[in-house]
C-alpha cells in the first residue's frame, strides 16, 4: 500500500484564494490513553456515565454530550506523554461516590481494580482533566489510536484545549483485498513456499 498519506500529520497554511499552501513548522506532539471502567452492561456509546444519575454533568466546563445516558462507560486512569515518550501524567481516577456505580472494573483489560480507583491517590475526573488541560498547550497535538474517544472520554475541545488530533487508524490503515477468495489463495500459496511473499521479494505495488 503506497498511498502517500503524509497530509493527514502535517500542518498547512492554505491562502485565502486557495492557491499557495504553506507548510508550517512541527507544532508539539503528545499523546493520551484513557482506560474506561464499566457502570453497566450494555455497549459503549459516545459519552461517558458515572452510574450514579451523571452527577458530574452539570459542573463547570462540561462540554454538551460528554455525558451521556446511553453510555456504560467511566474514565478510570489516563495517561498522557509527549512526543519523546516521556510520561507527563498517570492518573487514576476515582468514580464517584466511592464506585456506588460501578458495574466492573473490567481488571483484566486495564489493570484496574477496586482497590486501585478508591486509593488515597486516586483523583476526582475534574482534577485529571484539569490536569491534562494545564499540561496540553493549546497548539498542541493530540495523536493516537481513535483517538477521538479518548478527546470525548475527557471532554476535551478542539481548538479550544488543544488545536488537532491526529488518529493513526487513518494513518497506518489497510486495505481490505478487493476479492478475498483470490487473497486466500494467493496467501496459501505463500505459506507452502510456492511463491515467494510480495514482503521478501521487495514487492509492494500491488493493491489486489
Amino acid at each position: 500500500d503506497q498511498e502517500d498519506r503524509s497530509a493527514v500529520c502535517t500542518a498547512f497554511r492554505i491562502s485565502e484564494d486557495g492557491l499557495v499552501k504553506e507548510e508550517i513548522a512541527d507544532p508539539p506532539f503528545f499523546s493520551i490513553d484513557v482506560e474506561c471502567i464499566a457502570t453497566g452492561y450494555g455497549s459503549c456509546a459516545n459519552g461517558i456515565n458515572d452510574g450514579c444519575d451523571n452527577e458530574g454533568k452539570n459542573g463547570a466546563d462540561v462540554p454538551e454530550g460528554m455525558y451521556n445516558e446511553r453510555s456504560h462507560r467511566y474514565p478510570g486512569r489516563v495517561a498522557m506523554v509527549d512526543t519523546d515518550g516521556n510520561v507527563l501524567a498517570d492518573i487514576v481516577i476515582r468514580p464517584p461516590q466511592d464506585g456506588k456505580g460501578i458495574a466492573s472494573y473490567l481488571t483484566p483489560l486495564t489493570g484496574l481494580t477496586e482497590e486501585i480507583c478508591l486509593g488515597a491517590d486516586a483523583k476526582s475526573l475534574e482534577e485529571a482533566v484539569q490536569t491534562i488541560k494545564g499540561l496540553l498547550p493549546k497548539d498542541g497535538v493530540l495523536v493516537g489510536q481513535a483517538i477521538d474517544h479518548d478527546v470525548e472520554w475527557l471532554g476535551l475541545t478542539p481548538g479550544k484545549d488543544f488545536a488537532r488530533m491526529v488518529d493513526i487508524s487513518e494513518i497506518f490503515r489497510q486495505r481490505m483485498p478487493f476479492n478475498l477468495n483470490e487473497a486466500s489463495e494467493v496467501m496459501k500459496k505463500i505459506e507452502s513456499g510456492e511463491i515467494a511473499s510480495p514482503s521478501s521479494s521487495g514487492d509492494v505495488s500491488s493493491d489486489e
